[in-house]
C-alpha cells in the first residue's frame, strides 16, 4: 500500500488534473466510488450551496477565490467497508 500511495503523490506533479489524482490517491488507500457530481465550476457550486441556506459574506468570498470546485467523489459507509476505523 504503501508504494500505491507513494506513486499516486507522484501523480500530483504529473499532468494530470488534481481531480484525478485525488481519485487515484483515494484508489490506493482503498476508497473507490462511481458516486461523482460535475456541479459546472466555482458559480455554479456556489448558487448549489445557497439554494440549501444563504451563504455568510464571509464564505462568499472565500468561495470567491476559488479558481475550480471538482467532487471527486462521495465516500460512504460503502465505500469505507471493511476500513471502518480508519476515520474514527
Amino acid at each position: 500500500m504503501r508504494e500505491a500511495v507513494t506513486e499516486a503523490l507522484s501523480a500530483f506533479a504529473g499532468e494530470g488534473s488534481a481531480k484525478d489524482g485525488a481519485a487515484a490517491l483515494l484508489d490506493a488507500l482503498g476508497y473507490r466510488s462511481e458516486r461523482t457530481e460535475d456541479v459546472g465550476g466555482v458559480d455554479a457550486f456556489v448558487a448549489l450551496l445557497e439554494e440549501r441556506r444563504p451563504l455568510t459574506e464571509r464564505r462568499r468570498r472565500l468561495l470567491g477565490a476559488w479558481r475550480s470546485v471538482d467532487i471527486v467523489f462521495q465516500v460512504t459507509g460503502e465505500e469505507i467497508g471493511d476500513r471502518p476505523g480508519l476515520f474514527q
